[in-house]
């Protein structure tokens, strides 16, 4: 159980720092790529408005789609926002491509977020404990050090 329970740690303090690093340096990131103050506005809130919807519909796919696992899930998302990130840092790209793509990301990020939750719901289920607040405060903790650097 312990073995468990510190993968589930290092599993929310890696996201959050993911997430820090992207939300902290997507200003600096998106100026350089040449958008204004204003279009950075409308990505990051375009991208925490669309994850409020997205989030359960990404939750959801879990029992609709045969075979297809947390696991599975997460590791589809994270491939398509990298593959999105090295699009949007090394090709020439229109502003409002650019915008569309990063809120597609932040989105997906943000909507990653209940199925973390879920993982440690699923192993509570099946009856292996995990302290969820102990692995969420470590998250936290990882996201201020982050923040923090």
């Amino acid at each position: 159980m312990k073995h468990l329970q510190m993968k589930y740690n290092l599993v929310q303090m890696l996201y959050w720092v993911a997430t820090c690093s992207l939300t902290g340096y997507i200003a600096v990131f998106l100026q350089w790529k040449g958008l204004s103050n204003t279009e950075i506005g409308i990505v990051t809130g375009m991208g925490c408005i669309l994850s409020v919807v997205v989030g359960p519909f990404v939750s959801g796919l879990i029992g609709q789609i045969e075979h297809l696992t947390i696991n599975k899930l997460l590791t589809i998302i994270i491939i398509y926002q990298m593959l999105i990130f090295l699009l949007i840092t090394f090709l020439k790209l229109p502003a409002v491509i650019i915008m569309i793509l990063d809120i597609s990301i932040i989105t997906l990020s943000y909507a990653c977020v209940p199925l973390l939750s879920m993982i440690c719901m699923n192993h509570l289920k099946v009856g292996h404990y995990i302290n969820f607040g102990l692995a969420r405060g470590l998250g936290s903790i990882a996201y201020a050090t982050t923040a923090f650097s």
